[in-house]
Order: structure tokens, then sequence, then C-alpha cells
């Protein structure tokens, strides 16, 4: 089982060259130009949000590489195994952006955007190395801005250990393993505790699962207009504004 949902599978089979060129053509977008680009974000915090994804997506690639090597060996790997299939178990990539981004408030939005510039460059994906880290920074994560922690690490997690205990049920292999059903799940660290603590928990009902995989209303649009001015604030200056609240 993956870390992966359908609207990234061609993460398996991506040329890495050409994604990286893919990657330099976007980072050199405005973001009215990105707005205009992608009409589906519709609200100007999402795109802002996405915007700015995008644009550390082209520095960490620089640095690091194409994400999602891990699932590219591992995808690979699986070809090699008679009989064995490969199962994407991630919830869809759009659903967990709007069930992070879509409902957040104004001042979420501020504080969420906060946590991020002083997490997210380069060294502090570096960091993200070592699970201690990722411990302290799921924390500040949820306290800072609990629905985006929900959505992004809680819920998929839940739903990630729901899949990974299907794939032990039931019987996927075409072929008879003398070690019996063996499921293997590749996932990123920041969700491995996440995980073991679901695989102990009582399985998700089936309306546990639907309400998991529901998008909930976005904000009305006046919220949105009133957040491209903190967008921007944050974009343009959030090193500065960072200086102050220390």
């Amino acid at each position: 089982m993956l870390e992966l949902c359908s609207e990234r599978e061609e993460m398996l089979t991506v040329d890495e060259d050409e994604a990286m060129r893919k990657l330099n053509s976007i980072s050199e977008l405005s973001l009215e130009e990105f707005h205009a680009l992608d009409e589906r974000l519709g609200a100007a915090l999402e795109a802002a949000q996405m915007f700015r994804e995008l644009k550390l997506s082209w520095q960490r690639a620089q640095r690091f590489g194409i994400s999602g090597g891990d699932m590219r060996v591992a995808y690979r790997e699986a070809g090699k195994i008679p009989g064995c299939r490969v199962v994407l178990g991630d919830r869809l990539q759009s659903i967990t952006k709007q069930r992070a981004y879509g409902a957040l408030s104004l001042w979420e939005s501020i504080r969420y955007r906060l946590v991020e510039m002083r997490h997210n460059s380069l060294d502090e994906v570096e960091k993200r190395k070592s699970s201690a880290y990722l411990q302290v920074y799921a924390a500040i994560l949820a306290a800072a801005c609990p629905t985006v922690y929900r959505a992004i690490l809680q819920e998929r997690d839940a739903l990630l250990a729901e899949e990974l205990k299907r794939c032990v049920s039931e019987p996927l292999l075409t072929m008879e393993s003398p070690r019996g059903r063996v499921a293997v799940g590749v996932v990123g660290m920041n969700h491995v505790a996440g995980i073991k603590r679901a695989w102990n928990s009582p399985p998700l009902s089936p309306e546990g699962r639907q309400k998991l995989l529901a998008v909930p209303p976005k904000l009305p649009r006046q919220m949105h207009a009133l957040g491209v001015m903190p967008a921007g604030w944050l974009l343009i200056g959030g090193k500065f504004l960072l200086k102050l609240l220390r």
C-alpha cells in the first residue's frame, strides 16, 4: 500500500527531467498568473497557499530531487514480486486540500502561514528526517491550526490504517505465500506514529469513513476576498513579520 491517491498516481511513472522543467516554468509565474492559469482554485487564499507550495516544491526539487522517489522505488520493487498488487491507500488530494484549507477562517489562515514560514524552509525540510522533530512540528501545527492538522495528518492516518488493515484481511495476492498474507505500507515518516495509534483503535464505521471523505462547505466569497490582503502580506513580508513576533 502506497501513501498515494489516484490523483497523484502519475508520480509513480513521472519523468523526473520533465517534472523539473514543469516546476521551473511554474516557479517563474506571478501569483496572479498562477491563479488565472488554474480557475479551479477559485478562492484567493487557496490559490495563494498552493502557489507558495509549488514555489517550495521547486526549491526542494533543486536541492533534494523530485518528490515521491520512495514511492517510485516501492512501485518498481512490487512489480518484481509475482502476484503482488499495489494499492493506493490515501484519500484524494483534492479532498484533503479542501478539508484543510477550504473552510479556514481568516485568522486560522494567518496562523497557518506563520507556522509554515517558520518550519518549511529547506533547512527545516532536512530536519524532518528526524521522527522527534516531526512530533514537535505536529504539536506546533495542532496548536496553531487544528483544522489543517486534522485534515493533513489525523484523518489521513486513520484512513491509511484502515486501508492497510483491509490489505491484510483481504486476499490480494494471486498466489500462495509461505508466510501467509503479507502487506507492506510505504508512507511518509510523519504518518507512522498516527497509523500505529489508529491500528490499535476500533475500526472506522461506514458513517465515520464517509465523514472523512466529505468536503466541507467553503467560506463565503466575502471572507475569501478579505483573505487576499493578509495572504499578500505573508507571502511578501512574512520574514519581517516573523521578526516582529519573536
